[in-house]
C-alpha cells in the first residue's frame, strides 16, 4: 500500500517536474520571441493616415494589424481593423490585438501616457512640416528594422521633389484655402508658411499670401482681399470630384472684388491633407495650377 503510494507520489513528482520544466521552456521561448519582436516589431498599429501611408511607403504594409479610422490609402489596408484616431482611440480593440508597437502623432493628447499604463510600446511621430515627413520615414524605418528601405524611399522622394523644384518658374503670391463653410465665405482657414502645404508654395518658387506665424489661421474675406493673392487654391479631400463640383466650390469666390486678377482653382484628392509621402502628388497638382 505504502509502496504504491510512494510510487504514485514519485510519478506525480516526476510529472510535476516535467510540467514545470516545460512551462519554463515555453516561457523562455516567449521571452526570446518578445525580445526579437522588440527589435523588429511584426504587429504594428498606426493612428493617423499619414503614419499608415509612411509605413506602407517604406515597405512595412505587411506589418500592419490595424489602422486609424480615417485611413483609405493604400487600398490593401482598407480591410484592416480600425483602431480609432483623432476623435478617440479604441484602447480595448488595441489591447485585444496585442501590437508590438503603436505609432501616433502629437495631436493625440495623453496617448503616450495611456499606452504606457497598458504596457503597450508607443512611438510618437511628428509630421507637420516637409522636413518632419522626411525624418518620420527614417524614424519609423529604424523602429521597424527597415532602415535600408526607408533610406532608399526617402532618396527617391527627395529626388522627385528636387526635379519639381527645378522645373518651377515661381514668382506668384498664393493662398491655399483648406476649408470654409459650404457655400459661404465664412470660417475660412488657410495654410500658413510653416506647414507642409505652405512649404510647397516655397518649393515652387512662390510666396504665401498669408505671411503670419499661425500654422492654420482663420482669415476673413477682408483679409484675403488685402492679401491680394495672384492665385487661390481651394483644397478638397474627395477623389471623385467632378468639374461641376469644382465650379460650385469656386462660384462664391467669383463674387469678390480683387484689386488685381486672381485665379481660383480646386485641388482635390484623398492625399491633399495628408502630411505623408504622398505630399509629392499634392506638389505636382499645385505646380500644374501655378503653371497655367
Amino acid at each position: 500500500m505504502h509502496s504504491g503510494i510512494m510510487m504514485s507520489c514519485a510519478v506525480c513528482q516526476s510529472n510535476s517536474d516535467a510540467v514545470f520544466e516545460m512551462n519554463i521552456f515555453f516561457l523562455l521561448i516567449l521571452l526570446v520571441s518578445r525580445t526579437v519582436l522588440c527589435g523588429s516589431p511584426e504587429k504594428v498599429i498606426t493612428l493617423a493616415p499619414s503614419l499608415t501611408e509612411t509605413v506602407c511607403f517604406i515597405g512595412g504594409s505587411n506589418r500592419l494589424c490595424a489602422v486609424s479610422t480615417h485611413c483609405v490609402f493604400p487600398p490593401e489596408i482598407q480591410s484592416l481593423p480600425k483602431a480609432g484616431g483623432y476623435q478617440g482611440i479604441n484602447y480595448e480593440k488595441i489591447l485585444l490585438l496585442q501590437p508590438d508597437i503603436v505609432f501616433g502623432i502629437p495631436a493625440l493628447h495623453d496617448a503616450e501616457v495611456n499606452f504606457r499604463k497598458l504596457g503597450i510600446p508607443y512611438c510618437e511621430v511628428a509630421q507637420d512640416s516637409i522636413e518632419d515627413i522626411y525624418h518620420s520615414m527614417l524614424k519609423i524605418g529604424r523602429v521597424l528594422g527597415l532602415q535600408e528601405q526607408a533610406g532608399e524611399s526617402l532618396f527617391r522622394l527627395k529626388r522627385k521633389i528636387l526635379s519639381v523644384k527645378a522645373e518651377s518658374s515661381g514668382g506668384l503670391s498664393v493662398l491655399i484655402v483648406i476649408g470654409h463653410l459650404p457655400g459661404e465665405l465664412r470660417d475660412i482657414y488657410a495654410a500658413g508658411q510653416s506647414t507642409f502645404l505652405g512649404e510647397m508654395i516655397t518649393i515652387l518658387g512662390c510666396s504665401n499670401a498669408y505671411s503670419g506665424a499661425i500654422q492654420y489661421p482663420r482669415v476673413s474675406v477682408e483679409q484675403i482681399l488685402h492679401f491680394s493673392p495672384d492665385v487661390i487654391v481651394l483644397l478638397n479631400e474627395s477623389d471623385c470630384l467632378t468639374e461641376t463640383d469644382k465650379a460650385s466650390m469656386i462660384k462664391p469666390w467669383m463674387t469678390l472684388s480683387f484689386r488685381k486678377p486672381c485665379s481660383i482653382s480646386v485641388l482635390a484628392g484623398s492625399h491633399v491633407f495628408i502630411p505623408g509621402p504622398r505630399f509629392s502628388e499634392t506638389l505636382d497638382g499645385l505646380k500644374i495650377i501655378l503653371d497655367r
